[in-house]
């Protein structure tokens, strides 16, 4: 009797297993893994927003990156452009209702807002 109740426990055991196992199913099937060979300028991102034209704007501590779905555009800090980033290292980045504006947080107390036209 104690002998049926294991080879009873065994098969349950075991086809509960094979429908466990066959059930996993990937959450996501068309992954990409981006890196600095594909042309982000660093593998730290610290913040990730997209904007209703469907670009992904990535804030990292080297830069803010826009990627197209094909590349990635890196806009950095020029001390000889007034109208650029005030620093590379970005904390965050929130895309406003506003199609074209971006705030930049550069740390808890620095934010900084872009407006955001064609890049070349």
């Amino acid at each position: 009797m104690v002998i049926n109740a294991v080879k009873k426990f065994f098969t349950l055991f075991l086809v509960l297993s094979v429908v466990a196992a066959s059930a996993q199913q990937p959450l996501f099937t068309n992954q990409q893994h981006f890196g600095v060979d594909e042309g982000l300028p660093q593998s730290y991102i610290s913040g990730i927003t997209q904007d209703k034209d469907g670009f992904l704007w990535l804030a990292t501590l080297d830069g803010l990156c826009r990627y197209d779905g094909r590349g990635f555009k890196t806009i950095r800090y020029r001390a000889d452009d007034s109208t650029g980033l005030a620093a590379n290292s970005i904390n965050n980045v929130v895309h406003q209702t506003n199609n074209n504006i971006l705030t930049l947080y550069y740390s808890a107390s620095k934010q900084m807002i872009l407006t955001c036209g064609p890049l070349k």
